[in-house]
């Protein structure tokens, strides 16, 4: 089980990561400024990655883009190793 707190950070940055993506979408259709990809992918490395994976499913938004989706899951995968680690050493030494 994960602490209550890490699940409260999980689901605020997955909303905002999401709420991300839809203004970003809103603002491709309407051609003007956008969010950068970097920042996006940024909000998926701190712990917004399952905001992004449902914006990119809901949305369709960033779907399509091979590097772009490359580049998400690279992000997903050292969110999940780091947070892993965190939480392995938080138990083993609080036991």
């Amino acid at each position: 089980m994960i602490p209550l707190a890490a699940a409260v950070y999980f689901l605020a940055a997955s909303g905002i990561t999401f709420i991300a993506y839809a203004l970003d979408k809103r603002a491709a259709k309407k051609q003007s400024w956008r969010i950068q990809e970097s920042r996006l992918h940024l909000l998926a490395l701190l712990g917004g990655w399952p905001g992004a994976l449902l914006a990119q499913q809901t949305l369709r938004h960033k779907s399509a883009k091979t590097s772009f989706k490359i580049v998400l899951w690279l992000s997903i995968l050292v969110n999940l190793t780091t947070v892993y680690l965190l939480l392995e050493h938080f138990f083993n030494h609080n036991i």
